[in-house]
């Protein structure tokens, strides 16, 4: 795995199955790790993302809030970097994956970068 996708979703139920077919459209099983943190939601926005087969897990908040949704996605996440994508998002998979090694890349510079800081000192 290589990095994690949280996705807050307040009836989107329009949106969801779009958003989800663009992020794994060329993206290996085993390559991203996508939350789908449903909130407040009383439309089918839960059912219709775990019914995309794509390889996610759907949580649901009983009330409306953007912050607790992705602090649960934040809490259920395996991979790091983190992109954090609304659900009426398209992004598609080699943007993600582009942006997930760019992320990655730029932390690895920062500690190495932090290191040869402290060796100096």
């Amino acid at each position: 795995m290589h990095g994690s996708v949280v996705i807050p979703a307040h009836q989107e139920a329009a949106t969801i199955e779009r958003c989800l077919d663009a992020l794994f459209a060329d993206v290996a099983a085993d390559e991203l790790d996508v939350i789908v943190v449903c909130n407040g939601c009383d439309d089918a926005t839960a059912e219709l993302a775990r019914r995309t087969g794509h390889p996610i897990r759907v949580l649901e908040l009983e009330d409306a809030s953007k912050p607790a949704a992705l602090r649960l996605g934040d809490e259920h996440a395996l991979g790091f970097p983190r992109l954090y994508v609304d659900a009426d998002v398209v992004l598609h998979s080699a943007a993600a994956r582009a942006v997930l090694q760019r992320l990655a890349r730029g932390s690895m510079r920062s500690e190495e970068h932090t290191s040869e800081l402290q060796s100096h000192h």
